[in-house]
């Protein structure tokens, strides 16, 4: 499935009983946090975070999609292949798309891929006679491949070629795409209580205390009593 992995991943500071007897993954990170509201950037439980505490790391994760595709053997010799598609295949995509493809019709590893690039390219013999009526016998095959999804991009990461116990060729290619907080983002804190980046701001514009310490984040104090929750403060 995809997953997304915390880049610098911490034991909180203030961390109960319980969290230290189960052997927890850390899954979070331990910021400084002031309570204030900000220019109406904050407002209910929406959150301001600075820029450069992004800058240093804050928040940093690399999302991971896996692709998978199969050569499926079909009755009467038809069979699935994987390889870039000819151009007199039915469907075929533009040149663009196919262009990260090796010979092996699989997408090299450190390829940057967008919306609507090929991953794995396949193309499938026609499964029913009807289909067969509808393509000319020069466009016998069909355009089957795994593109990356309209709106994601991503770096090739790892590909894995094997076998199932049928002895269907199997490729999955995994891909990598480094994100870090951005406008309209959910972070939560350990209790539950999300909220949407609503500004990142500057680190020059981020009000400091007496002894010169910045926060990472702000968050309004208005939120906290309809929400009534003791362990947001704590």
């Amino acid at each position: 499935t995809d997953v997304s992995i915390l880049h610098y991943p911490q034991k909180p500071i203030v961390r109960s009983f319980v969290y230290d007897t189960v052997d927890f993954y850390p899954a979070g990170q331990n910021v400084v946090v002031a309570i204030i509201p900000y220019e109406g950037y904050n407002i209910e439980d929406a959150i301001v975070i600075n820029k450069a505490s992004i800058e240093r790391g804050v928040g940093r994760s690399t999302y991971l999609r896996p692709y998978t595709s199969v050569e499926l053997q079909y009755t009467g010799g038809l069979a699935d292949e994987i390889c870039i598609p000819s151009k007199d295949t039915g469907g075929y995509k533009t040149e663009k798309s196919y262009r990260f493809l090796e010979d092996d019709g699989i997408a090299y590893p450190e390829a940057k891929l967008e919306g609507s690039d090929v991953v794995i390219g396949k193309t499938s013999p026609p499964k029913f006679l009807s289909e067969m009526g509808e393509m000319s016998i020069a466009r016998s095959r069909k355009e089957n491949s795994v593109a990356v999804r309209q709106e994601e991009e991503g770096i090739i990461d790892s590909v894995f070629v094997t076998i199932d116990a049928e002895g269907n060729k199997i490729v999955n290619a995994r891909t990598r795409d480094p994100r870090w907080p951005e406008l309209g983002d959910k972070i939560a804190t350990s209790h539950g209580q999300k909220g949407v980046i609503g500004a990142v701001v500057p680190e020059e514009d981020i009000p400091f205390t007496a002894q010169g310490i910045k926060p990472d984040v702000i968050f309004n104090p208005h939120g906290i009593p309809s929400r009534m929750t003791v362990g947001y403060l704590i």
